[in-house]
């Protein structure tokens, strides 16, 4: 599959048993995972409508970067707004249809907010969908002139390889 990473350096026999059964995961889904838990500000604050424009802006700019760099589907791309204020759900599955938003805002200024991410696209590995991903957020950060901190940046090898891990 395209993006797969076949490079094995200083592995235990164990650790290339466990990168193989992660690989051959992998080649049977081809399913790219990434996930991350962001808290965004605005000195100034944003409007509940500006907060709508950007979650679909995120949504849509992760996606078109997946697609860029080789992704075929859409499995999911999620994400989910947390704020003093109430919450609001981001969901795309087609970039035709775009994206689908569920607000629970009250409206009042946002300030601040966390945002957590999740995203999972067809035909491209977890490096290729973390690299897109953090180019779609950058490039929605910079649109919407937001300060950034990425509180947990969750990229699932690690994880994916620990669940197969004998105890």
């Amino acid at each position: 599959m395209a993006g797969a990473n076949s490079e094995v350096t200083n592995m235990s026999a164990d650790d290339e048993d466990d990168a193989l059964h992660l690989e051959m995961h992998r080649a049977a889904d081809e399913l790219g995972k990434f996930a991350a838990r962001l808290k965004i500000r605005k000195s100034r604050g944003m409007s509940p409508t500006k907060a709508k424009e950007f979650m679909d802006a995120l949504l849509v700019n992760v996606t078109k970067e997946c697609f860029s760099d080789g992704a075929d589907l859409i499995g999911h791309v999620k994400a989910f707004m947390h704020t003093e204020t109430g919450t609001l759900m981001a969901s795309l599955v087609d970039l035709k249809i775009g994206v689908q938003l569920t607000s629970g805002l009250e409206d009042k200024s946002i300030k601040e907010a966390e945002i957590t991410l999740h995203v999972i696209v067809h035909g491209i590995w977890d490096d290729k969908v973390k690299e897109a991903s953090r180019r779609g957020i950058q490039k929605t950060i910079k649109k919407f002139n937001l300060d950034l901190e990425v509180l947990q940046d969750y990229f699932e090898t690690e994880k994916s390889i620990q669940h197969h891990i004998k105890k």
